[in-house]
């Protein structure tokens, strides 16, 4: 989480290669297994574990598919952002693709949580860059005032929820339940970004392998 700026080995932006590749590409490998396994009684389900960033960091164009890499900017807490932001868009595409073939998929946000070893890379400056970035969103920081931090277990109570209770494929959830648009960036249910956000992460990993 808004670590400094570096690539993976394969040359990805380090978040959203971590935050979002490595995930999309490991749902690719789980996925012939997961549809033969999912039945209409009991659908296989992908449970995305997002972020409130993505409502308050991701840049407002959604996907910065011009400068994946961050050749030409970096903010830290913006590419955090953004890599979550990636996650709720690949949950949705993902429910689209095959739901009908008994495979939900669902994202999150588990709730802030000082006492993890998440917040590693913050500092004066990073701090400095999240408020200055959050200054700029009046409207979404209004939205988040009211969260309480939460711990470890509270945090992984919509997790369990997620992973183990009644769903709807596609929804975002956060405290237990789901939003109904409150709390998510304004490209979070934008079909046409999720579905190309899929076929260039897809195009991404083909290339590396």
């Amino acid at each position: 989480m808004a670590c400094p700026k570096s690539l993976t080995v394969d040359g990805f932006e380090t978040q959203f290669g971590v935050n979002h590749l490595g995930h999309f590409y490991l749902t690719q490998l789980l996925l012939p297994l997961l549809l033969k396994t999912g039945t209409a009684q009991t659908p296989a389900r992908i449970v995305n574990l997002s972020s409130t960033a993505q409502h308050l960091f991701a840049p407002k164009e959604g996907i910065l598919f011009n400068d994946l890499d961050a050749s030409k900017a970096y903010s830290p807490w913006v590419r955090y952002g953004h890599s979550k932001l990636a996650n709720v868009l690949f949950a949705k595409e993902l429910n689209n693709r095959y739901r009908l073939q008994h495979v939900v998929s669902v994202s999150l946000h588990p709730g802030v949580i000082f006492s993890s070893d998440l917040y590693r890379y913050s500092s004066f400056s990073s701090l400095m860059n999240a408020v200055a970035n959050i200054l700029k969103r009046p409207k979404e920081l209004l939205c988040n005032l009211t969260e309480r931090s939460k711990t470890i277990p509270e945090g992984a109570s919509t997790t369990v929820l997620c992973a183990l209770g009644p769903v709807e494929g596609g929804g975002y959830y956060y405290d237990c339940k789901m939003s109904k648009g409150e709390g998510l960036h304004s490209k979070a249910n934008d079909v046409e970004l999720a579905y190309k956000l899929w076929e260039v992460s897809e195009k991404l990993i083909a290339e590396k392998l």
